[in-house]
């Protein structure tokens, strides 16, 4: 769900109503990370991570890692894993 959002005032729903961190934590969960990689990368506690991602899954609508992956990916804004060669 895309809500068109005037100047000033925020998104209460989809991609558009996630803070910056949510936004970060859903980015990298939705690439593969668990929560411990995740909190590892962006130098935050596990619980501070499930908190973010549990917002954003209600922002989103959705209820899985899966469900986030592809809202994302339907907006094109999920990023890929590094892989080792």
């Amino acid at each position: 769900m895309i809500l068109d959002v005037g100047a000033g005032q925020q998104a209460t729903s989809g991609p558009a109503s996630l803070t910056q961190t949510e936004h970060r934590v859903a980015t990298l969960i939705a690439a593969g990370h668990t929560n411990k990689t995740a909190a590892t990368e962006l130098g935050v506690s596990i619980n501070t991570i499930a908190t973010h991602l549990r917002a954003a899954f209600v922002k989103l609508g959705v209820r899985s890692r899966v469900q986030l992956a592809n809202a994302l990916r339907d907006r094109n804004e999920t990023v890929t894993l590094d892989t080792p060669n």
